[in-house]
């Protein structure tokens, strides 16, 4: 290979050496780049954040107004301060390894992450208070205001009083113009409580099995078709208790489909 034919050659392999080194991008940062990453839970990143997943220490808990009746369960986290079922559950909410727990709740003092209580003999419409006190291992590193404690106090009103008395209008299935007018009302002589509607023109006895302030579990008999379901009032937890949501079944046990889903939504008129 004489010289000119050497100088070619290098000259082709400095190019091709400079194209490809110039095509390489290997920038995290750079979208274009293939090894592009901009998780903030992944290591691997240029901004990585070692806080994603962890937490100050914390005595934020949840109230649980536990209205099951035998096998029947009607559970709902209590979102106000009223509650009508006298079974409550007590929740730490960030539970950790090695922190300790203090709850005074009434008169009582309990250690436990979780307390399940009866309130059968509590006062109605007397504010009970629910403290927690959490001790722990402060995070500074990620929360430099950590001490290591914290505090939560909550209270509980308890009310004998319900709301299901009443009449409902609204509309089924997510169709505005499928409207119905729902009713639950006192049945006469005997004190029963009818429904009526549920099945459309059909009165039956509404057998309460279960209870809380903000749901109502019922059920039917074969008069309706065996009506079946849960009435939930503020179903969006708003404060708004005069809106209604009611999911049931009936069964057509004649006929097929014998198991008819509705979902109910309206207003308390």
């Amino acid at each position: 290979m004489n010289r000119y034919a050497l100088i070619f050659c290098g000259v082709i392999f400095l190019l091709l050496t400079a194209l490809l080194t110039g095509c390489k991008c290997d920038d995290p940062t750079n979208p274009e780049c293939p090894n592009y990453c901009v998780d903030e839970t992944n290591p691997e990143c240029p901004n990585y954040n070692p806080c994603w997943d962890q937490t100050p220490v914390s005595a934020d808990f949840r109230i649980i107004e536990n209205g099951s009746f035998a096998t029947t369960k009607v559970l709902d986290t209590v979102y106000f301060d009223t509650v009508r079922a006298s079974n409550l559950i007590f929740e730490v909410l960030d539970e950790k390894p090695g922190q300790t727990y203090t709850w005074q709740i009434g008169a009582g003092v309990y250690d436990t992450p979780r307390v399940s209580l009866n309130f059968a003999q509590a006062p109605k419409f007397v504010p009970i208070e629910i403290k927690l006190m959490v001790q722990g291992t402060p995070n500074t590193n990620c929360f430099p205001e950590d001490t290591g404690t914290d505090t939560m106090v909550r209270k509980v009103v308890f009310t004998d009083k319900h709301r299901w008395i009443a009449d409902y209008h609204g509309f089924l299935n997510g169709n505005p113009e499928d409207t119905i007018t729902l009713k639950i009302y006192p049945g006469d002589p005997f004190l029963v409580t009818q429904m009526y509607n549920f099945k459309r023109g059909c009165e039956d006895v509404l057998n309460q099995s279960a209870i809380t302030y903000r749901k109502l579990r019922f059920v039917g008999t074969s008069a309706c078709d065996y009506p079946n379901g849960i009435l939930t009032w503020d179903p969006d937890k708003t404060g708004d208790r005069n809106k209604v949501r009611c999911e049931y079944t009936l069964d057509r046990r004649n006929e097929q489909p014998n198991i008819v889903k509705y979902i109910f939504e309206g207003r308390m008129l």
